[in-house]
């Protein structure tokens, strides 16, 4: 992925997770919403897909293999909770994204 594609995926993510804050979501919520959306980035980073339309229902399959794997900074696999929050940040992004005609 190049530098300007991740730059495009972090200003959306950045203006989506300002629109939280001005909705009046709670801190935790956005401090949710940051750590599933940043992980998701790295992912999509790795996966090289160059835009959020790019996104299909296999990269997120893919996404959610991913977090099953993946090891949480104690070195243990998420539970499945943890699992949950962060792809719910994902369905968030995304929603918002075709409400404000970004996709």
């Amino acid at each position: 992925m190049d530098k300007e594609a991740i730059q495009r995926i972090c200003v959306l993510k950045e203006k989506f997770l300002e629109d939280r804050t001005m909705q009046g979501y709670s801190t935790c919520t956005q401090e949710q919403d940051r750590w599933g959306l940043d992980y998701f980035v790295e992912f999509l980073k790795m996966d090289d897909v160059q835009d959020l339309t790019a996104v299909t229902s296999e990269i997120l399959q893919r996404y959610q293999m991913n977090l099953y794997r993946m090891q949480g900074k104690r070195g243990k696999a998420f539970a499945l909770v943890s699992q949950s929050h962060l792809l719910v940040s994902v369905r968030s992004l995304f929603r918002w994204l075709v409400k404000h005609n970004h996709i």
